[in-house]
C-alpha cells in the first residue's frame, strides 16, 4: 500500500474542490435500495445493500439547494475481482448545478494534472462513440441502433459474436476487444454521445435521442470515468427503473425495490452535470502499480 502517495492525492482533490466550492458529503454506505441498474450488483446485507455509488445521496443533496457537492469514499460491487476490478473501492464523485460536460472535462483535466503532472500534460483528446466506431471497425453506430441489429453489422464486418447475441453483447465485445485498447495510448480520451438505451440516468441528448449526454474517460485501455448532464425528469427517470428491473429479474439477478424518496427530490432538481472517477485506477495508472488489488496491500 502507497499510504503516503495516497495520502497525498487525497489531500490534493480536498484542497482542489475546496478552492472550487464545493461542498464534501459523506453519505450512507449501508442502504435499503440501490441505484437501480441493469448490470451492475450490489453486496447484499440481509434486506439491506451497500452502496454501488453515493450518486442518489448527492443528487438529493443538489435537489436541496446545494449548488457543488462531491463524495470520496468506498462503494461495493458484487463482481469478480481481477487486475483493475475490487469488490471494494474508492470513488470519487461530484455534481456541478448548470455545469455542462466541457467543465466536467475541464475538471479532469485540471485534477489529474495536479495528481500527475508528467502524466497528464496534453489536453484530452476528445470523441463521439460514432467515431471511434468508423475509425476502428468500420461499422456505422447510427445505423445499427436505427435498424436495431447492431449485432448483425458486428459479424458482416467479419467480428465474431455468438449466437443470438443482443445489442449490449455485441456492443461491449466491440468495446473491450477492438476499441478500448487502442484509445487514450497519450492522454486520456474522451467518449461521448453513447446510446440511448445506455443513458442510465443521463439526458437524451437534445439534437438526437437515439444518444444520451453520457461521456467516458480512457486513460492507457482502462475506463477511469463515467460522466451525465443528469436525467431530471422523475416520469422518465422511473419509466428506466422499472426498465432495468424487468431485465435483471428476466436475467435472474435479485432486484432492489426502487428508492421513491429519490424519484420526488427529482422535481426540485436544477439542470446538473455529474461524473465519477475510480480514485484507485487512477492511483494504479499514477504509481505504476500492475495490479488494483497491491493499492491496498501492506
Amino acid at each position: 500500500m502507497k499510504l503516503k502517495e495516497r495520502h497525498f492525492f487525497k489531500q490534493i482533490v480536498r484542497s482542489y474542490f475546496n478552492m472550487q466550492g464545493f461542498v464534501e458529503i459523506d453519505s450512507p454506505v449501508l442502504l435499503s435500495t440501490n441505484t437501480t441498474e441493469t448490470y451492475i450488483d450490489p453486496i447484499w446485507v440481509n434486506n439491506n445493500q451497500l452502496r454501488t455509488s453515493p450518486e442518489i445521496y448527492l443528487k438529493r443533496i443538489i435537489s436541496r439547494g446545494y449548488k457543488k457537492a462531491y463524495e470520496l469514499g468506498h462503494v461495493f460491487r458484487d463482481e469478480f475481482e481481477g487486475r483493475i476490478h475490487l469488490r471494494e473501492f474508492s470513488l470519487l464523485e461530484w455534481y456541478r448545478v448548470n455545469g455542462t460536460q466541457n467543465d466536467l472535462i475541464n475538471d479532469c483535466e485540471q485534477l489529474f494534472r495536479l495528481l500527475s503532472p508528467n502524466l497528464f500534460n496534453k489536453p484530452f483528446e476528445i470523441f463521439t462513440l460514432e467515431e471511434l466506431w468508423y475509425k476502428y471497425v468500420g461499422i456505422n453506430l447510427k445505423q445499427a441502433i436505427v435498424e436495431n441489429n447492431l449485432a448483425f453489422h458486428v459479424k458482416k464486418s467479419g467480428f465474431h459474436v455468438y449466437e443470438n447475441a443482443d445489442f449490449l453483447d455485441a456492443f461491449h465485445h466491440v468495446m473491450i476487444s477492438y476499441i478500448e485498447p487502442f484509445i487514450g495510448q497519450t492522454t486520456p480520451c474522451v467518449v461521448t454521445r453513447w446510446p440511448s438505451s445506455m443513458a442510465a440516468l443521463s439526458k437524451t441528448c437534445e439534437d438526437d435521442n437515439l444518444f444520451s449526454d453520457r461521456f467516458e474517460i480512457y486513460f492507457n485501455g482502462i475506463e477511469l470515468a463515467n460522466a451525465f448532464l443528469e436525467l431530471t425528469d422523475f416520469i422518465e427517470q422511473k419509466k428506466r427503473f422499472i426498465e432495468a428491473e424487468k431485465i435483471r429479474k428476466r436475467l435472474g439477478r435479485k432486484s432492489s425495490k426502487i428508492d421513491k424518496e429519490f424519484l420526488l427530490d427529482l422535481k426540485l432538481m436544477p439542470p446538473t452535470a455529474g461524473i465519477a472517477v475510480g480514485f484507485d485506477r487512477l492511483i494504479m495508472i499514477i504509481l505504476n502499480i500492475e495490479n488494483i488489488n497491491n493499492i491496498y496491500k501492506f
